[in-house]
């Protein structure tokens, strides 16, 4: 009686088991129960606070620098002003990618880097500012966007990048001062914006390497979550690409503060479109060169084309060893 009791309760028991398949099966053919996978899908889909603080920046940052490039009027410096913000545009995404993704593994880093660099188009877009030059007139301002685009190569770094963003400001300053010198003086409008040329470029790198000290510590910050591989990196940024901008306000924790709210921006816009808004605002609020150009010391021939300011010549031959490092390490995965 005891072996066909407990034959009788283990068929009751499997039993109940087909009964629960049968009824989550049911389920899943009517759609039911997928609501678990549909969330799980769009919470992966929220932008990083990485990103959004990025694009708080950008917004802050880029449009005062292109309406001044738009009403100097120069169509080489528009080119390159183009440059500059398609730069910044590709970097975005490689910090969009990276945040969206765990960390490669270190015999792996290098090449998924690589990859993801070249997929973001960032050094192909940086060079494109080679080809400019031809124009007398800007001359200084081309020379001075790329030596402040050095500043690129952070995403590369292993280490604190905020100084090293820092160092292209003095460089590009030794060509700003250039401007500034020969337009201080000067109170129509074109000049005015010769000197909101040189003082936004400083800004927009001083801003970079205020973002990466708060949000890429120890170099470009990974998310969570399955290691970016190189064969994924095109997917990537693909699909950040395809993704739509955001736009609405989202609160993001600053380390050792509290949470602030920041607005992700729109896309960058033209030279032209932003002139048309910010022009009016920033040639009432922008200041004569005098005071631009107060205490400016000459630099000595003897270190160009770098400007030092208060570092010493070690501190500059270290930061353009580091540079040379970073260019011949893209060069060397170009060919691969």
């Amino acid at each position: 009686m005891s072996s066909s009791a407990s034959l009788q309760s283990i068929e009751q028991t499997l039993a109940e088991v087909l009964s629960r398949l049968g009824s989550i099966e049911n389920k899943l053919e009517s759609g039911q129960g997928s609501g678990d996978v549909s969330a799980s899908c769009s919470s992966g889909s929220e932008v990083p606070p990485a990103v959004i603080a990025f694009d708080a920046h950008v917004s802050s940052s880029l449009p005062p620098l292109l309406a001044a490039i738009d009403t100097i009027g120069s169509d080489e410096l528009a080119t390159a002003g183009k440059c500059l913000a398609s730069c910044w545009d590709a970097m975005r995404t490689i910090v969009a990618v990276s945040s969206s993704h765990g960390r490669p593994s270190g015999s792996e880093y290098l090449e998924v880097l690589g990859e993801l660099m070249k997929s973001s188009g960032l050094m192909e877009r940086f060079s494109g500012l080679s080809k400019l030059g031809k124009d007398r007139d800007v001359t200084n301002h081309v020379k001075a966007i790329t030596e402040a685009l050095q500043c690129l190569s952070w995403v590369s770094m292993n280490g604190k990048p905020e100084a090293f963003v820092m160092d292209a400001v003095g460089s590009a300053e030794f060509w700003s001062n250039r401007i500034r010198k020969e337009y201080r003086n000067k109170d129509d409008e074109v000049s005015k914006a010769q000197i909101t040329f040189c003082v936004k470029l400083s800004s927009l790198v001083k801003e970079l390497s205020a973002y990466t000290k708060e949000w890429h510590t120890t170099g470009l910050a990974w998310g969570k979550g399955a290691a970016l591989t190189k064969s994924a990196a095109q997917a990537g940024v693909d699909t950040v690409s395809a993704a739509t901008t955001p736009t609405a306000t989202a609160t993001v924790k600053t380390k050792g503060a509290e949470s602030k709210t920041v607005k992700a921006a729109p896309p960058v816009k033209s030279a032209a479109d932003a002139s048309e808004e910010l022009k009016a605002a920033l040639l009432a609020k922008t200041t004569g060169g005098n005071s631009a150009a107060t205490g400016l010391k000459k630099v000595s021939t003897y270190i160009e084309p770098f400007s030092i300011g208060r570092r010493d010549i070690a501190d500059v031959l270290s930061t353009r060893f580091m540079r040379c490092n970073t260019l011949l390490f893209c060069v060397w995965h170009r060919h691969m």
